[in-house]
């Protein structure tokens, strides 16, 4: 790509982030107790949103659609990071804001990030990747010729509480149609059956019965992506905490089961475990923290969040 184009799809990018921000600012309560209920239930149909929020499903399903346009929020489906062999990892890079602003946007474009986020100082960039170990050594070789390896931590994923009964097993079980239909699901999961039906020239009850299957087995769940303001201002944080042996798996079942929670993982390296909470302002954490006490916890470090380059995208 010439270093014009590169200039000029960066320019279109600021643009559509400052229009996904104004949307974002002149969101009303109604709009948020939406976002809301697509959070705790991502796959239920627009009569239990509109019951859950006093309004009608007809509503429900105009100011949806508003705000999937306005890139404010998309429900996905998505299998573990684990799933099919792969290894998931989080890189967490500190550095100055002028320098991380340009290494978080070309790891933006890489098919291999999930999701890929400045603190709110700037300061840390930090980046999901779901990939094979051959292609994770040609991405760490390309971030260390960036930044100084004292700046950079690269943590596997252990094990990611997602969904109950989310599996990584069972990629051999898994036929073309559902191969299909993970990656159709991947890009929005609420994709009506008939619809992925005529793209992909399948019967209607095939896709649904396939559907099934997969959700049944704990391969496909479905997540609300939403946009990192609008649920709260200041309250998005990421937590990495320090845990004693015997408590690792029952905090990361506990903190998966609130729903002030929105990805909760066990890693390698110094901190056992790191998850993103949203809670309605940066003072709750104090709250939310000794919430904990009784889990084992040693050490805490919280790290508010900032803008999002990429919000978590979908995987087969």
């Amino acid at each position: 790509m010439t270093q014009q184009k590169k200039v000029a799809n960066k320019s279109i990018d600021r643009a559509v982030d400052r229009a996904v921000d104004r949307a974002v600012d002149r969101l009303d309560a109604s709009d948020r107790a939406l976002l809301a209920a697509i959070s705790r239930a991502p796959a239920a149909p627009l009569s239990t949103w509109a019951e859950e929020i006093g309004v009608s499903p007809r509503t429900v399903a105009r100011r949806y659609e508003l705000l999937r346009k306005r890139e404010i929020v998309r429900v996905i489906g998505r299998t573990l990071p684990g799933f099919g062999g792969r290894i998931a990892w989080i890189a967490r890079i500190h550095g100055a804001p002028g320098r991380l602003g340009p290494i978080a946007s070309e790891l933006a474009t890489l098919p291999t990030t999930r999701w890929v986020r400045l603190s709110r100082d700037r300061g840390e960039l930090i980046c999901g990747v779901v990939t094979v170990p051959s292609i994770y050594d040609d991405l760490l070789f390309r971030l260390h010729s960036s930044v100084p390896a004292r700046d950079i931590e690269v943590h596997q994923l252990l094990e990611v509480w997602g969904e109950p009964g989310s599996v990584v097993s069972g990629a051999d079980t898994i036929d073309e149609v559902d191969r299909q239909l993970l990656a159709a699901y991947a890009k929005d999961g609420r994709t009506p059956a008939s619809e992925i039906a005529s793209q992909l020239g399948l019967d209607p009850a095939t896709v649904s019965r396939h559907r099934r299957r997969l959700i049944d087995s704990g391969i496909l769940y479905f997540e609300a992506d939403i946009h990192p303001d609008a649920l709260s201002q200041t309250g998005d944080l990421n937590i990495w905490l320090r845990v004693r042996p015997g408590h690792i798996a029952d905090l990361g079942r506990h903190l998966r089961n609130l729903p002030e929670t929105r990805f909760v993982a066990a890693i390698s390296g110094q901190h056992q475990i790191m998850a993103n909470i949203v809670l309605p302002s940066a003072s709750d954490a104090i709250a939310f923290i000794d919430g904990l006490g009784d889990h084992g916890i040693v050490d805490v470090e919280i790290v508010p969040m900032g803008h999002a380059l990429k919000r978590s995208a979908g995987a087969v």
